[in-house]
């Protein structure tokens, strides 16, 4: 299947929301802006908002499958126990280093079962 603009799109603002959500905001790490934009990406995530699944519909993403893996990471990232998310994810946050773009996109897109 070929990707829309509008696709693409919406994919960048789930990839996005996973960074923030994870704390890889880009944003100083004491700031206010910092905590508001990891706390509005997680309600994203933890709340079963009509507004995820119609982003990750118009961006060809499963939305359940997003949201398990992002409240699994949330969790793991928050909790310090990293036995049970993918590898890729535990170098990441044993590094505390944002996974490059095309590897988040990589990740999403196979939990998702995108070609």
């Amino acid at each position: 299947m070929s990707k829309t603009a509008e696709c693409r799109l919406y994919r960048s603002v789930v990839y996005r929301a996973l960074y923030d959500a994870l704390g890889f905001t880009g944003l100083p790490k004491g700031s206010d802006d910092h905590k508001d934009a990891v706390d509005e990406a997680r309600r994203w995530f933890y709340n079963a908002t009509e507004d995820l699944d119609i982003s990750c519909a118009i961006a060809h993403l499963d939305g359940y499958a997003v949201r398990k893996s992002a409240v699994n990471l949330i969790e793991a990232r928050q909790s310090g126990d990293l036995t049970r998310i993918p590898s890729f994810w535990r170098d990441c946050f044993r590094r505390n280093r944002a996974p490059s773009y095309g590897a988040l996109q990589k990740d999403v897109d196979s939990l998702c079962g995108v070609t």
